[in-house]
Order: C-alpha cells, then sequence, then structure tokens
C-alpha cells in the first residue's frame, strides 16, 4: 500500500506517548517530530510475530558491539509491534545521516560489516541442498524464460512499437543466450551435487537506499521488515547486483570483496558458485520486462525504458566477470550444445 494513502491511526500515537509536532510521509516511513526528538514510524503487512524475532536479533547485536542496524523501539506496554487496519505498526529512532558518500570503494567496508553480521548469527545447523533442489531452480529460470519469450512476441506484434519494445526486441537475443548459458551451467553443476548452506541472520536489501551514512562516520541500515534467517547469499546478491555494477562488474573489485568477506565469515566453494550463478541468469531485467507487459509497471515509459537500459547494461557486464569467476573456480564442465 502506498504511503500517501495511508493515514495512521490516532490509538498508535497513544501506544507510544507520541506527540507529534509533524507527521511527514518520508520514502516508505512516517517521520514523526516531537519536542523530545524524531522517530520513524513504519507499517508493514509482515505478521507481528516476524518483527519479533527481528527486534530480538537486532538487540543481541547490538548486546554483541553491532550497532549497525537500526533498532526497534517497543511500545510503553513493552510490545514491540502495534496492530493496525491490514498489518501493524514499528517505531525505531529517526537516523539523520546520507546515503552516498564520495570516499572510493566505501562498499569494502560495508562488504565487511556484512559478513561480521552474518558470522555474529550463524546457525550451527547448515541446510543441505541436493541436486533435485538445484534442478528446481532450472525449472523455474526457464519458466522465466518462456515468459520473457512471450513478451517478446508481443513487442514484435505491435504494428506502433514503443521505445520499450525496440529496446527490448534489439537485446532480446543476447539476454536469451546469457539466461540459456546459466541454466546449462547449473544444470550440469547440480549432477550429483549436494550443497552445504550456512544459515544466518540476513537483512535481504542491503544497498545505498537502505543504509544510511551517520555524521560520526558510521553505517546504520535501515527497513528491517524484510530480515530473516537465511543463507549469506541472499544479502551478497542484492549487494553485488546493486554496487558491483558501479565498477562495471571489474575482475579485480569483485575478486576483492571476496576476500574481505571471506576474511570475516568463510564460506564453502560451492556457496560461491551457486552465488555467482544466481547473479548470472538475468532475472532483474526479466522481472522489469514482465512488469511491463503484464501492466504491472506504474512507471513512465521513459523511467521504465533508462531502467531497462541500466539493467540490459549491467547484465551485459556483469557476463564477463560471472563466466569467467564460475570457471576459474573450477570443477564446472565446458558447456557443449
Amino acid at each position: 500500500m502506498k504511503m500517501k494513502q495511508r493515514s495512521i491511526e490516532e490509538y498508535v500515537f497513544r501506544e507510544y506517548d507520541l506527540y507529534p509536532i509533524r507527521v511527514a510521509p518520508h520514502r516508505n516511513v512516517f517521520r514523526i517530530t516531537t519536542d523530545w526528538g524524531e522517530f520513524a514510524l513504519k507499517f508493514t503487512q509482515m505478521p507481528g510475530h516476524f518483527i519479533e524475532g527481528i527486534f530480538h536479533t537486532v538487540q543481541y547485536l547490538h548486546n554483541r558491539g553491532f550497532t549497525h542496524l537500526c533498532p526497534i523501539i517497543p511500545n510503553k506496554f513493552g510490545d514491540v509491534v502495534v496492530p493496525g487496519n491490514e498489518g501493524c505498526y514499528y517505531l525505531s529512532p529517526w537516523v539523520s545521516g546520507k546515503h552516498e558518500i564520495l570516499e572510493e570503494q566505501w562498499e569494502e567496508e560495508v562488504v565487511g560489516l556484512m559478513a561480521t553480521m552474518h558470522h555474529l548469527t550463524g546457525s550451527e545447523e547448515s541446510v543441505y541442498m541436493d541436486e533435485e533442489w538445484l534442478k528446481g531452480i532450472a525449472f523455474r529460470w526457464k519458466s522465466k524464460m518462456k515468459r520473457m519469450k512471450y513478451c517478446y512476441q508481443v513487442a514484435r506484434s505491435r504494428e506502433y512499437p514503443s521505445p520499450f519494445d525496440v529496446v527490448f526486441a534489439t537485446n532480446f537475443t543476447s539476454l536469451w543466450e546469457i539466461g540459456k548459458k546459466a541454466h546449462r551451467i547449473l544444470l550440469n553443476w547440480s549432477k550429483g551435487r549436494k550443497v552445504k548452506l550456512k544459515k544466518c541472520f540476513t537483512h535481504g536489501h542491503i544497498h545505498q537506499n537502505n543504509m544510511i551514512y551517520t555524521s560520526e562516520g558510521k553505517w546504520v541500515w535501515i527497513d528491517l521488515h524484510h530480515c530473516r534467517m537465511d543463507s549469506p547469499i541472499r544479502d551478497m546478491k542484492s549487494f553485488y547486483r546493486h554496487h558491483l555494477s558501479a565498477y562495471d562488474w571489474k575482475f579485480e573489485i569483485g575478486e576483492s570483496w571476496q576476500e574481505i568477506y571471506q576474511d570475516y565469515h568463510p564460506l564453502e566453494k560451492e556457496e560461491w558458485i551457486l552465488l555467482y550463478l544466481l547473479l548470472l541468469f538475468p532475472e532483474p531485467v526479466i522481472s522489469l520486462i514482465d512488469r511491463y507487459y503484464m501492466k504491472n509497471c506504474q512507471w513512465s515509459e521513459i523511467k521504465s525504458v533508462t531502467k531497462l537500459e541500466r539493467e540490459i547494461h549491467s547484465i551485459y557486464q556483469s557476463d564477463t566477470f560471472l563466466t569467467g569467476k564460475l570457471y576459474t573456480m573450477g570443477d564446472l564442465e565446458p558447456l557443449t550444445d
């Protein structure tokens, strides 16, 4: 639900003993200004017990000295969430700062912080994913490629193609070949495979829009309602996709990030290969294309084309890096038609 379509029920303020001077929508939260501080009030449709689990994990991390996750403030009764219409609210302190900094390769610090969080919350219980599970990923990829092919046929059939149609149709063959390559590598690699995946607390959306650099020179991660126990691959895939593209997927930068992560929270070779396979498949651009042709895209034509061109450029740049990483890590057979 869009923020501008939602107003806060009055009782929510009473639950926190808040007496607002000003309430302003800001991105996907409400910025609450009071005489004794500023707060971020978030509405979510996630179940309340999920938010409670996040609250306790963030507390655990703060007690261990890892204070880079924005804390959640219980209400005056000690409840972590306040029920609302079709969801619930949770409150956090307002974090002032900026989302961008000028220092070169600031991402290396964030990779180290991400690995530290994963290490501190790592579960002793690992999950083993076998060949059938990996083939399930391949099956989903094949379904997505069929959707992309259908969208291509729609684009080609239009008497008056849109700018989006033209860009997509021009690049379809290359995108198809990259997707097919990822699919074939995954199927070849999955034969007789059992992948041991570590489990830890993951943020899910670690990228610049959800990170604030404070005046004290500290990174604080916000927007925690998607956090959950999962494979660290979840966070790394999101971060690589958002930020390695800024360096045109240069091999030495990606290699450096992997080495930094390994220093704090070592992963098995199979975990890295799975990460790079997931990154190789052009899922972001396929999802964007699907949204456009299924009329689920709320952007203007110009913005849609701009995002498509940016995603396609990133896919082409990443192809060289990821294919190189997959084969230099070994035990992958050359593709044959």
